[in-house]
């Protein structure tokens, strides 16, 4: 398999980890440690994505990036998911609760 062909199915897996963090992610209630890590997880997609974005990216560069997204994706979806199986047990991660408005 090539590198176009790599990034393609890595596009792929992200835009469906993507669907799944967005359909587990509740932003109105959350534990203080898991806010925390959430931040920093969509922080480093962020950067991800900045460096995605510039022109003239090699593939081997762009192939690299596209797999610490979907690493990144994947730790951002087990945190997500895990706050809502957490919540529907009435269990959290920490006694300190964030409210978010």
């Amino acid at each position: 398999m090539g590198a176009d062909d790599a990034v393609a199915r890595l596009e792929a897996e992200s835009a469906r980890l993507e669907a799944l963090i967005a359909i587990a992610r509740d932003d109105n209630v959350g534990s203080a440690a898991a806010t925390v890590l959430t931040a920093s997880l969509d922080e480093r997609i962020g950067r991800i994505d900045g460096a995605l974005s510039q022109p003239g990216l090699d593939r081997d560069s762009r192939l690299r990036l596209w797999r610490s997204r979907v690493d990144a994706l994947h730790e951002l979806a087990g945190v997500e998911t895990t706050q809502r199986w957490l919540s529907a047990r009435g269990e959290s991660w920490d006694a300190a609760l964030v409210q978010v408005d």
